[in-house]
């Protein structure tokens, strides 16, 4: 694992609070699981029981100060949320929540609301990171990805076998590179994580830190789509003791891999593909003139 640039870290575990794992996942997986009734707060959930009638809106969402709901500043940490701060204020004015006391709401109140709102007003939800990765990856990535496919046909049939899914090579001869162009146009439009393949983050979420920005936790220099089984599978055996209990407050031992990787089927590098180091042509361009003025 050493020779192919993995090698094991031992890390302090940062603990982030429930509400802030939570919204790492939201913006991560999107808004598909909504908060349970023990989640939301006991305010939350009395003025719900109380307040069944919502065109009782008495309150107008200039009204609402955001900041003075404890868990915004964690909100305000993530684009997708902060760039949505008008739809929470009249989220809370349609169920006419006393802007006094939003204080008394927290995190999970917040995205039950955004969600419950978006439905009501038939509002599309935003777009998850787990999406724009696998779209930013297939646009940079798609001929290396494609030639790892077409390279590891063997293991791959056998693997999409084993999980039910059976081409039938005899029938038709191209199924299987029908079945690689029909996953990547799904990753390039909807960004659909291809089957037998998971999304990893580098440093795992919970160890994420409260003092830095938690959206860092789903950007793409953490994340890396990588095979199911047996390497996502095997990366998280060390997430848990020999009792299958997570350890707290205390040091853990992760596998770590590379900055740049983006992709990894597999332990040789052969099987990995990495981030290529987009140039930016402004830069490029600044650099041309300059360099133009210097020979003048």
């Amino acid at each position: 694992m050493k020779d192919e640039g993995l090698r094991f870290i031992e890390r302090e575990e940062s603990l982030i609070s429930q509400e802030e794992k939570f919204l790492i996942k939201t913006e991560f997986h999107g808004l598909s699981h909504y908060p349970s009734k023990e989640m939301l707060s006991p305010y939350f959930q009395k003025h719900i029981e109380n307040n069944a009638n919502e065109n009782s809106a008495s309150y107008q969402e200039e009204e609402y100060k955001l900041d003075n709901i404890p868990s915004w500043k964690y909100f305000k940490q993530f684009a997708v949320f902060k760039k949505r701060a008008a739809i929470f204020a009249k989220a809370l004015a349609e169920k006419s929540i006393p802007p006094q006391d939003i204080k008394n709401l927290n995190a999970y109140d917040l995205i039950a609301l955004l969600k419950n709102y978006n439905q009501k007003h038939d509002i599309a939800n935003f777009e998850t990171a787990k999406s724009k990765f696998i779209k930013y990856f297939i646009q940079h990535h798609e001929v290396d990805y494609r030639n790892y496919m077409l390279e590891n046909k063997a293991v791959i049939l056998y693997a999409l076998k084993n999980k039910g899914i059976e081409l039938d090579l005899k029938k038709n001869h191209h199924a299987y590179e029908e079945f690689i162009e029909k996953n990547i146009i799904l990753m390039k439009t909807k960004g659909s994580v291809p089957p037998l393949f998971n999304l990893h983050h580098k440093r795992p979420v919970k160890d994420s830190n409260s003092n830095e920005n938690l959206s860092m936790a789903n950007n793409y220099k953490n994340l890396c789509l990588i095979l199911e089984s047996p390497y996502h599978n095997m990366l998280h055996l060390f997430d848990t003791n020999i009792l299958g209990k997570t350890i707290f407050n205390r040091k853990v031992k992760r596998i770590e891999l590379p900055e740049d990787l983006i992709f990894f089927g597999g332990f040789s590098r052969k099987f990995q593909i990495y981030r290529q180091n987009e140039n930016n042509y402004s830069d490029i361009l600044t650099q041309v003139i300059n360099k133009k003025k210097k020979q003048k």
